[in-house]
């Protein structure tokens, strides 16, 4: 699988990142536990996906920050992210970037229909959800004093998105069982 995280072009200058990934890169379970994965639909009812930026070097996914705009589904083909060019505001270290800055970049997908991450935590527990996270990538954002101003690499390629569902634990299973047999008792009871 091949992503591609492109830096925009030297027009658009410091901080911006094409949002854009290779077809057949952005896949999903279809069910529980089942490994075998397909392309993620078209469309926001299929999942929907955001760019990440942390300062390079950082691998804690819970100090990333979103992208502004960047909160986009799958298009224009299955498998496949198209979000145009994004700009990481002006800053230093988790408030911005600086010019010429390197920063960590990853993609963070979910399906269920919510408008955030966050708000999937239940139904991603109850196995109802599948969510996930891209590897962390290094980007170079450009350098707007260079000549051409704002030239910028590309993200290495070789990987992509998974959305995986998570598989219930025992114990919560378990739970579950013995407050369904307490209802039936109770209701036989009475």
């Amino acid at each position: 699988m091949m992503a591609t995280v492109a830096v925009a072009a030297s027009s658009f200058g410091q901080g911006s990142l094409q949002f854009v990934t290779g077809s057949n890169t952005v896949r999903k379970e279809t069910a529980v536990g089942n490994t075998a994965l397909v392309n993620v639909g078209t469309g926001a009812a299929n999942g929907l996906f955001e760019l990440l930026w942390a300062p390079q070097g950082t691998t804690d996914l819970n100090l990333f920050n979103a992208v502004p705009g960047t909160l986009i589904s799958p298009s224009p083909t299955a498998g496949r992210l198209s979000g145009g060019v994004r700009t990481i505001p002006a800053g230093a270290g988790f408030a911005g970037v600086a010019p010429g800055a390197v920063v960590s970049v990853v993609i963070r997908g979910w399906t269920g229909g919510a408008a955030s991450y966050a708000a999937t935590e239940t139904g991603y527990n109850q196995g109802l959800v599948a969510r996930g996270y891209s590897p962390i990538f290094t980007v170079d954002t450009g350098d707007p004093t260079t000549t051409p101003a704002g030239t910028a690499g590309t993200l290495p390629g070789g990987a992509g998105i998974t959305l995986t569902y998570v598989v219930p634990e025992p114990t919560s299973m378990a739970l579950a069982g013995l407050g369904a047999a307490s209802l039936l008792i109770f209701r036989r009871r009475k």
